[in-house]
């Protein structure tokens, strides 16, 4: 059991069904205090109110859709504890022991950011991301928060700072996580998806040269596709 209690961030845009059973497998799930922050980007489907109501969170509540970055900033600027929980709303926490299992991983202090293993609905296996990573707040003050410029795709950008840092990933095999994918996204951003991709690809290149880029948000990519690989090829022997 870690003795620490951690920030949980949480981001809602329309997405009433899934954010419900998110929160439920949270305080299901998670064997150890945590403060429980949900951004709403002015949600029309009563997942606003809902999440009012049941007074379950440290509800921060934006008049517009302000974007993945500045709303996951909104709220780790609002938290106080050492480690913050990224997860996406669409994700289902099925591992009453996951945070002791990540928790492992925090004692090299090395270690700033913590990524999981998750299932898709179809049943495959990756690693996390963003949709579901443990952070350590010294290195957001460290690198930075997210870059408000982009919209959605916030984290390739930020993976590259912390590649080009002093601090680590660390990857986590053994969590029964499911993600459903994109769903996320659905409720707020499905017509204009793809352009705002296209969009962050431009910021990306315009900020960074090709070459930073291939020694930094490349090799993470790379390591985590290696990661992946292991993982399947685990999954198979099994």
């Amino acid at each position: 059991m870690l003795s620490d209690a951690i920030d949980i961030v949480l981001l809602n845009c329309n997405n009433k069904g899934y954010i419900e059973n998110c929160i439920e497998s949270i305080y299901r799930c998670t064997d150890g205090k945590f403060n429980l922050i949900v951004v709403d980007q002015n949600s029309k489907d009563g997942s606003r109110e809902w999440l009012a109501e049941k007074s379950v969170c440290h509800l921060i509540l934006n008049k517009m859709n302000v974007g993945v970055a500045v709303g996951r900033n909104q709220a780790i600027k609002s938290g106080r504890y050492p480690w913050i929980l990224l997860i996406d709303s669409d994700v289902l926490i099925m591992d009453e022991n996951w945070l002791d299992k990540m928790w492992n991983y925090t004692i090299d202090r090395r270690i700033g950011v913590i990524e999981t293993r998750v299932k898709s609905y179809e049943g495959n296996h990756t690693f996390s991301r963003m949709s579901f990573a443990l952070i350590r707040r010294n290195t957001f003050e460290d690198i930075g928060c997210f870059d408000p410029k982009f919209y959605i795709g916030e984290d390739l950008e930020w993976y590259a700072r912390l590649e080009n840092s002093n601090w680590k990933t660390a990857y986590c095999y053994d969590t029964d996580i499911l993600h459903y994918g994109k769903k996320t996204m659905e409720g707020c951003l499905e017509k204009v998806y793809y352009r705002l991709m296209q969009q962050n690809e431009d910021n990306l290149y315009s900020k960074y040269t090709h070459e930073f880029l291939k020694k930094t948000l490349y090799v993470n990519m790379f390591r985590r596709d290696a990661k992946v690989s292991e993982l399947i090829k685990g999954d198979d022997n099994g």
